[in-house]
């Protein structure tokens, strides 16, 4: 069983968030037995994403299982997670233990300010390309919808995040299962 971990944070882009999580929800119906989606918050209290949808985090930081997979929403919630001294220590730590970081869309700001992005290809949404750069200079930028460098993927803009989390459950899992998934959410993919 893979453990996959969403962080949850104010402001966060919904479909950054509910896309993979719901990719990595069908994979385990379609396939039960082979991932755990856990909801992560920095603590327990519920909050509010960038279009009202209020999401209840089932555990926190400090108290989160070691996980296989770390997936970060962007949104405009981003710039306070990027200064969060809990979550960018947390994203850190599930680094150095050999876990997978992802991010969508501007979530890839949140892992450059935990440093995992340095000297890393990683990718954005498009209308923020030279704010990732000129913010974070040491990142090679790659203009395609998704890449992965090491342990950190990054996904471009909202279904970019689809398109990875579908490329991670045929990894993590198997090709069939990620197909399996892509045609229960109706989604146009063939890996």
């Amino acid at each position: 069983m893979t453990t996959v971990g969403f962080l949850a944070f104010p402001r966060m882009e919904e479909l950054d968030f509910v896309g993979p999580y719901e990719v990595f929800g069908m994979a385990e119906e379609v396939c039960p037995g082979s991932f755990r989606p856990r909801v992560l918050g920095a603590d327990l209290s519920p909050l509010r994403a960038y279009h009202g949808l209020r999401i209840l985090p089932e555990t926190s930081l400090e108290e989160a299982p070691k996980l296989d997979l770390l997936v970060v929403p962007g949104g405009d919630g981003r710039k306070e997670a990027s200064r969060d001294p809990v979550i960018l220590d947390f994203l850190r730590r599930t680094a150095r233990s050999g876990a997978l970081v992802a991010s969508v869309c501007t979530g890839a700001f949140v892992l450059a300010a935990a440093g995992l992005l340095e000297g890393k290809e990683a990718t954005t949404h498009h209308h923020f390309y030279d704010e990732l750069l000129g913010t974070f200079p040491g990142i090679r930028l790659v203009k395609r919808r998704w890449v992965r460098d090491g342990n950190v993927a990054t996904a471009g803009g909202v279904t970019c995040g689809v398109d990875l989390s579908l490329a991670l459950v045929a990894e993590l899992a198997d090709r069939e299962t990620a197909l399996r998934c892509a045609e229960a959410l109706q989604y146009p993919w063939e890996g």
